[in-house]
C-alpha cells in the first residue's frame, strides 16, 4: 500500500469525499474537468476511488475494508438498533439511518468508522467524538444515544436523528431576509456557545453539519474534530491538532487551523464568520470561484473578504473574520451580544459608532416616527 504523506492527504481527503458524494456519470464528468485544471489531483483521486471499488468488493465489516452504503447494509442490528438506509457517505465513513429494534418508530442516525484509513489517532478521534457529545446537552445539539463496536470490529456512534436541511439551503429556500437569517444564526451561536462553556471548539462548523428542521430549529452535528480546551487527566490530546488540521475542510477552516497555531474560541468565531457570510451573501468570502483545496488554502491567507454591503450586518461578519484571532470577537458571547444589538436595532460593538451611524441607528429604530415628522413639517 502506498503511503500518502499528510499535507498530500489534507489536499485530497475533500476532494475525494466530493467524488463519492456524485452519481457515476457524474463523477466521470467531474474528474474530466478536474483533470484539465490539475491532472496530478485527478490521477490521484482516480487511483484512491479504484482502491474503494475493490473494497466494495471484497466485502464489510472486515478490518481494512470499507464501509460503503451501496454494500447493502440494511438490516444489520448494531447493539439495539437496526440500520434501514444510508443518509449519507465520505472519505472517512458513512451515516445510516436506523431504528431502535424494539420500537419500529423510534428512529436514529449511526456513524459507522471507514476502517480502510483506521488508525490508532483516528480509533483515538472516533471515540473522543462519543466522550464530548456525552458532555452536551443542549437542544440545538444532535444527542449522542449509543455507542459500540460491531462483532467484526467496526466502530460506530448512535445519535440523535435530524430531519433537516443544511442551513444555507433552508435559508434559500425560505426566502428569508437578513433579519431572519441573523435570527437562525443565533440559533447557532448559542449552540456553538453551549460547546465552549464545556470546553469544546468544534473546529469544522461548516452548513452540512448545521441543519435546520421544518419548524426552524437548528441542530448542530459531527463533533469528529472537536478539540477539548483542557484535556481529560491521562487522555493524549496531541491528535486534537495533527488529525484535526487532516480533517479539516479548507473552506470552513480559520488560518491558525491550516498553520497548526493554537486553536481556542477564536478558531470557531472565524469559521462561523465564514458561515454567516455565506448565509448572508450566497458566496464564499474568500474563496468563491476557487476549486483546488490549494487555491482555497492560499486564498485564506492572501485574500481579504470584501465587506458585504449590508451595514452593520456587514460590519459583524467583516469583524468576526479577521485573519488574526485576537482582531475577531473574543467569544461566541460577544459575536452573540452584536448579532443581537443589530437585531434590536441597537449600535453594535464591531465599531465606534459614529454621527452618522447613530443617526442611521435612530432611524432604524424609529423609522414610522420619523416619516411622520417629515410629512408634518412639510
Amino acid at each position: 500500500m502506498v503511503v500518502m504523506d499528510r499535507d498530500r492527504w489534507r489536499e485530497l481527503e475533500p476532494l475525494l469525499d466530493q467524488a463519492l458524494d456524485l452519481p457515476a456519470e457524474e463523477r466521470e464528468r467531474w474528474l474530466r474537468e478536474l483533470g484539465q485544471r490539475s491532472p496530478d489531483d485527478a490521477a490521484e483521486l482516480k487511483r484512491l476511488l479504484a482502491r474503494e471499488v475493490a473494497a466494495d468488493r471484497t466485502g464489510f465489516l472486515t478490518a481494512g475494508h470499507a464501509v460503503r452504503p451501496e454494500i447493502g447494509l440494511e438490516g444489520l442490528e448494531l447493539g439495539a438498533y437496526t440500520l434501514e438506509r444510508p443518509l449519507g457517505q465520505g472519505g472517512m465513513g458513512s451515516v445510516w439511518l436506523a431504528r431502535r429494534t424494539a420500537i419500529p418508530g423510534e428512529k436514529a442516525a449511526v456513524k459507522l468508522r471507514n476502517l480502510t484509513l483506521a488508525s490508532p489517532t483516528a480509533q483515538a478521534r472516533f471515540r473522543r467524538e462519543g466522550s464530548v457529545l456525552a458532555r452536551l446537552a443542549h437542544p440545538g445539539i444532535a444527542r449522542l444515544l449509543d455507542a459500540g463496536v460491531s462483532s467484526g470490529g467496526q466502530p460506530y456512534l448512535v445519535m440523535e436523528y435530524i430531519d433537516g436541511k443544511p442551513i444555507d439551503l433552508y435559508a434559500t429556500e425560505q426566502a428569508m431576509g437578513v433579519e431572519r437569517r441573523l435570527e437562525l444564526f443565533v440559533q447557532v451561536l448559542d449552540a456553538v456557545g453551549h460547546a465552549h462553556e464545556n470546553l469544546i471548539v468544534h473546529r469544522d462548523l461548516k452548513p452540512s453539519n448545521i441543519l435546520v428542521t421544518r419548524d426552524g430549529t437548528v441542530k448542530l452535528l459531527d463533533f469528529g474534530i472537536a478539540k477539548l480546551l483542557e484535556p481529560e487527566p491521562g487522555t493524549d490530546q496531541s491528535w486534537t491538532t495533527t488529525d484535526g488540521m487532516l480533517m479539516l475542510t479548507p473552506e470552513y477552516a480559520a488560518p491558525e487551523q491550516v498553520t497548526g497555531g493554537p486553536i481556542t474560541p477564536a478558531t470557531d468565531v472565524y469559521v462561523l464568520g465564514t458561515l454567516l457570510y455565506v448565509l448572508l451573501s450566497g458566496r464564499h468570502p474568500t474563496a468563491d470561484g476557487l476549486c483546488t483545496q490549494r487555491d482555497i488554502v492560499r486564498a485564506l491567507f492572501e485574500v481579504e473578504a470584501p465587506v458585504l454591503d449590508l451595514g452593520d450586518a456587514g460590519t459583524i461578519a467583516d469583524k468576526a473574520l479577521r485573519k488574526q484571532p485576537r482582531d475577531r470577537y473574543r467569544t461566541i458571547g460577544a459575536f452573540t451580544d452584536d448579532v443581537q444589538r443589530y437585531l434590536r436595532h441597537e449600535p453594535i460593538v464591531a465599531r465606534r459608532a459614529s454621527l452618522a451611524d447613530r443617526v442611521q441607528t435612530f432611524v432604524r429604530r424609529n423609522g414610522g416616527k420619523v416619516a411622520g415628522m417629515l410629512r408634518r413639517d412639510y
